[in-house]
Parts: C-alpha cells; sequence; structure tokens
C-alpha cells in the first residue's frame, strides 16, 4: 500500500474508529480468555475472537487444545459474564509451519522520508478532528522530518 493509499485510509475516521474498537475489543477477548486459562496453559494461547455464537480459540499445539477443553465451561461462563453471546468454545490448533511463517516474516521496510511525505501528514493532521490521530499524524510528520532522530515524543 502506497503512503497516498495508506494516509487516505487513516483519513477516514469512521473507518480509522472502527478499526480502533475492534482492535480494542479483541484485546480485551484475549485478556479476558488468558485471566481465566490454567496458568501453565497461557503462554499457548495464540488467538480468540467470537464468530456468531461461538467462541474460537487457536492454540500452539494439540496436547494443550485437549487440555483446555476441560475449562471451556469455566471460559463460556466467564466471557458470557462480561457481555458476550456465546454458548460454544471451539479449540483450534495453529499447525507448527504456520507459526514458523508468522515468526519469519520479515520487518516491514521504512518509508522514504522527506519533506513532501511530511508536508502531507501536517496538512492531513490539520484536517482531523480526532486529537489523538492529530497527535499520532504529527509525530509521524516529524519523524519523517528527521529521520533517526529525535521524533519529539
Amino acid at each position: 500500500m502506497s503512503l497516498k493509499n495508506a494516509c487516505d485510509f487513516i483519513s477516514n475516521l469512521s473507518v480509522g474508529r472502527s478499526i480502533r474498537q475492534r482492535q480494542y475489543d479483541a484485546d480485551r477477548l484475549i485478556a479476558l480468555v488468558t485471566k481465566n486459562v490454567p496458568l501453565e496453559l497461557r503462554e499457548h494461547l495464540v488467538h480468540a475472537r467470537i464468530s456468531d455464537v461461538q467462541l474460537k480459540i487457536t492454540v500452539s499445539s494439540a496436547a494443550v487444545a485437549t487440555r483446555l477443553r476441560f475449562s471451556s465451561t469455566l471460559l463460556l461462563d466467564a466471557v458470557s459474564s462480561a457481555g458476550h453471546a456465546v454458548d460454544t468454545v471451539t479449540i483450534h490448533v495453529m499447525p507448527a509451519d504456520k507459526r514458523r511463517y508468522v515468526q519469519q516474516q520479515p520487518s516491514l521496510q521504512p518509508l522514504d522520508a522527506s519533506p513532501q511525505t511530511a508536508q502531507s501528514l501536517e496538512r492531513m493532521a490539520g484536517d482531523m478532528e480526532d486529537n489523538e490521530m492529530q497527535t499520532a499524524l504529527m509525530r509521524l510528520a516529524r519523524a519523517m522530518r528527521n529521520p533517526g532522530g529525535n521524533s519529539g515524543n
């Protein structure tokens, strides 16, 4: 995705808020599931989500999935008590080759820092009504103007 496309995407506030809200909800759900899983299994949780009325949990091994099934009732109660309409728990195992693929992903290449990019970000920030987004765009603009230096956090 080009920087212009990314900036256009970010500037659509309703989409940005929707993404932030979904991420917040996802973070709260994984925290809730983690809190209600036996301590020795917590590090093996990969992902949790709700689809329709199913709580879907992904773990790192079949052995963990088997042990986690014993906590299904506790998990259902905890998630339901938090206001989610769930009636079943499904536990999935992420194949080892998929985990290796996820772990070996190269980091994203940095954006080319240029005065033009910084200026575009500053203009976009000026049009933002969301103060949090405006602040983030201004920080990014400062980083574009001063690559490798302190962005003034």
